[in-house]
């Protein structure tokens, strides 16, 4: 770990709130020489982007790593679990949140990382901290979900989904009572145009955490229907190409971003790492509990999901900010 210059004040600057108990910097790559490395410079699960957040189960900031963070002393305990091997970072998050306490992610503050970047010890890893969503389901149930839906945007990215002119009209029609519905419950200026903004974005990220899941969390899934369906061939191909085209292309901006032949390489295998680790906790664990999707409170439906944007992190209720890799079970 390198710290950047001045990585430290912005930190401290965060405990200036009583509650806040925990504040972790953006993780960035130390060095991005290769395609793995620079997959992982642009793509890596330990940066949660250049947007500061309070980290909140269920949200687009969801967790923070273990690998820098400043916690204040009498707030953490007993601090790390010494029982998990994996994950142990996000429960201590998670215990924290639970008992009333604040975390804090402050991208002002950044700390470079020297991530994996052998193809054998990089794939090891991911699928390694896909092991850590049974235990952390167990113990925290709920706040670590493959996807989190809500009721209305479901209903219309499903209608979208199948692109048929009923049932194109139909998402229009259940946008519209979404809107309506969700209009009335906000506070603010112009609610329907607010709410029907909100609805876009949950459907949105619907969408795009229904794409995420078919190659990450439920690839074994998908597999085992394009063994036995041309059509279920075709949809999973059309997926898992057009998902990593479409995530390479937002990525356009960052100056290490690979080519897309390899980000798409690394993106499916970093897919096929987690999800396989994932399917192992939970067999390993007897319990599916990682593997069940969650919808959003009845009280929370009129904040509807907003699309994410980085996966490995990640879009569900309240999400604000990156579409799918939506909420993941979040891991380093």
């Amino acid at each position: 770990m390198v710290p950047r210059p001045g990585w430290l004040d912005p930190l401290l600057a965060g405990f200036a709130d009583p509650a806040v108990a925990l504040v972790a910097p953006r993780i960035v790559a130390l060095s991005a020489q290769g395609w793995l490395a620079r997959y992982e410079s642009v793509r890596s699960s330990l940066d949660l982007g250049a947007d500061p957040a309070l980290v909140v189960p269920k949200s687009r900031v969801a967790y923070v790593p273990s690998a820098a963070m400043v916690v204040r002393r009498d707030a953490a305990g007993a601090g790390f679990d010494e029982r998990m091997h994996v994950a142990e970072d996000v429960d201590l998050v998670l215990r924290l949140h639970e008992s009333g306490r604040r975390v804090r992610y402050e991208p002002a503050s950044q700390v470079a990382h020297d991530h994996r970047t052998s193809l054998r010890a990089w794939w090891l890893r991911k699928a390694y901290y896909g092991t850590g969503a049974a235990p952390l389901s167990l113990r925290h149930p709920g706040s670590v979900p493959p996807m989190v839906l809500n009721t209305w945007s479901a209903a219309v990215a499903v209608l979208l989904l199948r692109a048929r002119p009923w049932s194109l009209l139909a998402a229009v029609a259940v946008a519209a009572g979404a809107t309506e519905q969700l209009a009335r419950k906000l506070p603010v200026r112009e609610p329907r145009r607010i709410a029907a903004r909100l609805i876009g974005l949950g459907a949105v990220g619907t969408v795009a955490q229904t794409a995420d899941a078919v190659t990450r969390h439920y690839w074994p899934l998908s597999l085992a229907a394009a063994l036995v369906s041309r059509r279920a061939r075709r949809t999973v191909a059309a997926i898992a190409v057009v998902e990593g085209v479409v995530d390479w292309w937002r990525k356009r901006h960052h100056p290490d971003r690979p080519g897309l032949p390899g980000y798409l390489l690394a993106r499916r295998l970093d897919d096929l790492a987690y999800g396989g680790g994932l399917w192992w906790g939970a067999l390993r664990n007897r319990t599916s509990a990682p593997l069940r999707p969650v919808g959003t409170a009845p009280e929370a439906e009129s904040a509807v999901d907003a699309p994410s944007g980085d996966r490995r992190r990640p879009s569900g209720l309240v999400r604000t900010g990156e579409p799918a890799r939506v909420i993941k079970p979040p891991m380093r």
